[in-house]
């Protein structure tokens, strides 16, 4: 899940404040260098936007597969 595109977010009709709320949760999940659970964890500590919100909720639920991690040097800014 990459959703970090900022074109595919307004075309979504994502508010400034949304986006802004979903890089953060995104650079919170996959980039503060921490496991999927401590992140999502210290991300539980703060109030989000229902898209962030569901999002978390995507994480939290239970999965086989689990869910990818970033790997160093790809999506950079």
């Amino acid at each position: 899940v990459l959703f970090r595109s900022v074109v595919g977010l307004r075309r979504q009709g994502f508010t400034t404040g949304e986006r802004a709320a979903m890089k953060e949760l995104f650079d919170l999940i996959f980039r503060s260098g921490r496991n999927l659970s401590q992140a999502v964890a210290s991300a539980r500590e703060k109030k989000w936007p229902a898209h962030a919100e569901k999002f978390l909720q995507f994480l939290e639920a239970p999965s086989r597969k689990g869910v990818c991690q970033l790997r160093p040097g790809k999506d950079e800014d």
